[in-house]
């Protein structure tokens, strides 16, 4: 493989990589949820929660987990939720009334749907498979030498480096897909 060949192929491997991290997701502008047997229309911009003709308004701290929410309702009583990442606890204000309006849970659950994955958990295994598709990539010799040992004499044939490679570029693809939610 000649000096340009490689840049190329570095170049393409960097293009991978920067399109995997462009796939970041900021949140939708105005996402709708059906939940028992209502329709709920979350704008994010607005910070509003519209089921039917009420209209919820929400203050949260973070959009995705862990959270601290307070959500403002029609006549002026609030529910508030803080949540970590296995439990949560919360209230009303003393001028709640239950039943008048949908559930603080209810409307928690709703803002809920609209949240990120968490990917911490993914962060190690998705580097060590992003660096097996490089080592893939950019030295195919020797992941052929792994695969099949140095038993063979000469030179690994030109149609399994490019079947090395092609799985390289598989590999990162399949990790990005995977570390964004998309597998």
């Amino acid at each position: 493989m000649c000096k340009k060949q490689k840049y190329l192929l570095a170049l393409f491997i960097i293009c991978l990589l920067l399109l995997a991290l462009c796939s970041c997701g900021k949140p939708p502008k105005t996402y709708t949820v059906q939940l028992e047997g209502r329709t709920f229309t979350v704008d994010t911009e607005q910070s509003t929660i519209t089921c039917g003709i009420d209209t919820y308004k929400y203050d949260l701290s973070k959009y995705g987990f862990p959270y601290k929410l307070r959500i403002y309702y029609p006549n002026g009583a609030t529910y508030w939720w803080e949540q970590n990442k296995n439990s949560g606890f919360g209230g009303w204000s003393d001028d709640y009334i239950e039943g008048a309006y949908v559930g603080g849970d209810v409307l928690t659950r709703v803002l809920e749907y609209g949240f990120p994955e968490d990917n911490s958990e993914r962060l190690i295994p998705c580097f060590f498979l992003l660096l097996l598709g490089c080592v893939h990539i950019l030295a195919p010799i020797g992941v052929w030498a792994c695969y099949f040992g140095m038993y063979r004499e000469g030179e690994p044939p030109d149609g399994e480096l490019i079947g090395i490679r092609i799985l390289g570029g598989l590999i990162i693809l399949g990790t990005a897909a995977w570390f964004w939610g998309y597998l």
